[in-house]
């Protein structure tokens, strides 16, 4: 009777300690609220190479991400929203924004998936723009990114 017991108990603790690390292995083990600074590079439609750097701002709650970018580029800035899903180490991202001086009236739209370490967002992206006046461009690169 008494080895009955002992192993029902020893059952009941070994299926806690398994829920507990499928649990574990189920979450996001990096935590991306908070600075993160870089750059995006690439070459858009009209065959022009690029350099951005850029600075997200993010909260998670859960799997899911928010904030703010900041975007730097030779003679134009840009802020924008950014929102995403974390998987795991995979981030699924969307960020929409508007050029400022000299670019006002354009809008950019980037996508992308990047995997994310402790300290570092490195994946791909591709973006589109428009202005006002119609003109329109499209853009496919890299980012990456370290937590400040």
């Amino acid at each position: 009777m008494k080895e009955r017991m002992m192993f029902r108990l020893f059952s009941a603790i070994t299926l806690i300690a398994l829920i507990v690390i499928v649990a574990a292995c189920g979450s996001n083990a990096v935590d991306l609220s908070g600075t993160w600074s870089g750059s995006s590079t690439g070459s858009d439609s009209r065959g022009d190479e690029y350099t951005e750097t850029l600075v997200w701002e993010i909260t998670q709650t859960g799997n899911s991400i928010d904030g703010t970018e900041t975007l730097t580029g030779d003679g134009y800035t840009g802020s924008a929203i950014i929102s995403g899903t974390l998987d795991g180490n995979t981030l699924t991202f969307l960020v929409s924004g508007e050029y400022d001086t000299p670019y006002d009236g354009c809008t950019y739209s980037l996508s992308g998936e990047a995997e994310v370490m402790e300290s570092s967002i490195i994946g791909s992206h591709e973006s589109t723009s428009a202005c006002t006046d119609g003109s329109e461009n499209s853009a496919s690169g890299s980012i990456t990114l370290n937590k400040e």
